[in-house]
């Protein structure tokens, strides 16, 4: 499908979702069962953000949310002084009995994470996709797998899918390729992730809009998992973050850590869509600061003693890279929180 048209997906007025046997499932057919699929799409949902129009127009006049690539991306900039610190500004707690207990299994499952963790450079000079272009992309698939109910592994999986693609692929990726690769590593996440998952004729008739045949669908689906080697489930940032919060769950109350979950995938949302944060620290890393900036400003919400001086030196174990380093990441992290992108 051509990206040099604007691509606009709005969801049809007549709720039906047609499964790979041809079926339909229909909202006068709701008393009969229910289905995931079921509420997907609602009358008046619209995927918005894709109007972006992705571009290889280089002239200085352009359409509104038009992209042209650049020599150098706007994503690599200067980064302005923010507050972040790994340490807490609170005073240390006595530690609890239960802040000392840690789950044998969860702390194999990190440490087992943290040794099958890819480490990408986000290069994309062999392609015409710049990081503009990928940004546009994943807040565009961010939208569709809302509104289609998909879990957040879905997302995260899809854009570490679409990410590892295009960086250790050897083919050069025309611009115009984008958008049925960010279509294929959706349909490629939810296949793995969920027990129900998009179908095909629901990808191409609903999310392509017919753009897109089933041959190319299955054409685009094969190159990326010759290139992953099959691979779909190397370690990614939600990965990291669900694994930190149950290993860190007995310094969180139950529902102080839903809410810290919920923020914490905010700003790691922000995080993998800004090429800048996403490739120049570890999954894991981008985790740790993720939960550091949500405990942070949930706390002040809240006016609570989370974050003690005790978990602060227990997050700062967890890192690999030189703590510097990770700290610049934290301020960009914040940065971008602000920003709400999603």
């Amino acid at each position: 499908a051509s990206m040099n048209k604007p691509i606009t997906l709005q969801a049809p007025v007549k709720q039906c979702t047609v499964y790979s046997n041809s079926s339909e499932y229909t909202a006068s057919s709701e008393k009969e069962g229910s289905s995931r699929h079921s509420s997907k799409i609602r009358a008046n949902d619209t995927f918005d953000t894709a109007r972006t129009v992705f571009s290889a127009s280089t002239e200085n006049t352009q359409a509104p949310h038009q992209v042209s690539p650049r020599d150098v991306d706007m994503e690599v900039e200067v980064e302005e002084e923010i507050n972040f610190s790994l340490d807490s500004p609170m005073l240390t707690d006595e530690e609890s009995v239960h802040s000392k207990i840690v789950s044998e299994y969860g702390r194999q499952v990190i440490d087992n994470f943290k040794k099958k963790e890819v480490v990408m450079t986000g290069e994309l000079l062999n392609h015409e996709i710049k990081g503009t272009h990928r940004k546009q992309m994943i807040v565009w698939m961010e939208e569709v797998l809302r509104i289609f109910k998909c879990p957040l592994e879905t997302f995260f999986m899809s854009v570490h899918v679409m990410d590892r693609y295009m960086e250790f692929t050897k083919e050069s990726l025309k611009l115009s390729e984008l958008h049925e690769i960010g279509i294929v590593s959706m349909f490629l996440a939810s296949k793995y992730q969920e027990i129900e998952p998009l179908t095909l004729d629901l990808m191409i008739s609903k999310v392509a809009h017919g753009k897109i045949t089933e041959k190319t669908i299955r054409t685009r689906e094969l190159k990326i998992l010759n290139v992953l080697k099959f691979k779909l489930s190397t370690p990614n940032v939600l990965d990291f973050l669900d694994s930190f919060l149950e290993y860190f769950s007995p310094r969180l109350e139950a529902e102080d850590k839903l809410h810290v979950k919920e923020m914490a995938v905010l700003v790691a949302k922000n995080g993998i869509a800004d090429r800048k944060s996403a490739f120049t620290t570890l999954p894991s890393e981008l985790a740790l600061c993720s939960l550091i900036i949500a405990i942070k400003g949930y706390s002040k919400q809240v006016r609570k003693n989370i974050l003690t001086s005790d978990f602060s030196l227990a997050i700062k174990s967890e890192l690999k890279s030189d703590e510097a380093v990770v700290l610049q990441i934290g301020k960009r992290l914040k940065k971008l929180s602000t920003e709400k992108v999603f």
